[in-house]
């Protein structure tokens, strides 16, 4: 049997260039590639806008703005089985992205929604570990700590990668659904920030979706603007 090298590779760029809806039609757009001419982009966008299959989308946001709610809805625009899995650990996830098997994800799937990524990996990689009671050393307990951040920064990168090779490799959008924090420098306002942030877990992530509800009365949302 010959196999058309070229046509594989337009069929995966056509496959990869296929959006999932988020159900407004102007954040579709803003996802839509922009590489494409007008004409083409036009014609095209109902196909491509939104969530890219074959790349990895986070979506970040503060305790119940919506995420999971958001992610629901993006399952239901794909939506003809479904599947759940409960995964408990991080070492559980780590194996099902960087391992995965013929028979996961099951074939034919679109979509992967990761729900709380950043709460399972901050739960058992804390930023600020505390010292381990054994080690009466102080010595050993610096090492402890100074060990940890590299360890941290090794398991997330990792977990980028794997993700980001999965839905290439599979032609799937993953969805990654995490919580927020919040940054201050002296004499200015607090702004939120992804709790999953850095070159290691950015390197592969494709777009970043943030939610939040703006509680500015309209007479001070002028003020309260930021410069880009």
């Amino acid at each position: 049997m010959e196999i058309n090298g070229e046509a594989s590779i337009r069929e995966n760029e056509i496959r990869r260039g296929r959006g999932i809806s988020t159900g407004l039609a102007g954040l579709d757009a803003v996802l839509a590639p922009t590489g494409s001419s007008n004409r083409n982009r036009s014609s095209s966008l109902s196909s491509s806008s939104g969530i890219r299959q074959g790349r990895v989308t986070e979506i970040y946001g503060p305790p119940g703005v919506g995420k999971t709610t958001f992610g629901l809805q993006l399952a239901s625009n794909v939506l003809s089985r479904f599947y759940y899995r409960e995964v408990s650990s991080l070492a559980h996830i780590l194996t099902l992205v960087m391992h995965p098997t013929p028979l996961f994800p099951p074939p034919n799937t679109r979509l992967i929604i990761i729900d709380d990524l950043s709460n399972l990996i901050l739960s058992s990689l804390p930023w600020t570990p505390g010292p381990d009671k054994k080690l009466v050393d102080k010595a050993a307990v610096a090492a402890t700590l100074k060990r940890d951040p590299v360890r941290r920064t090794q398991t997330i990168e990792s977990l980028s990668s794997g993700l980001s090779s999965l839905a290439a490799s599979r032609q799937l959008a993953v969805v990654v659904l995490n919580k927020c924090g919040t940054t201050q420098q002296p004499g200015t306002r607090a702004v939120l920030r992804p709790a999953l942030a850095g070159q290691a877990w950015d390197s592969g992530i494709y777009a970043r979706i943030v939610l939040y509800r703006d509680s500015t009365a309209p007479r001070h949302r002028e003020s309260a603007e930021w410069p880009r």
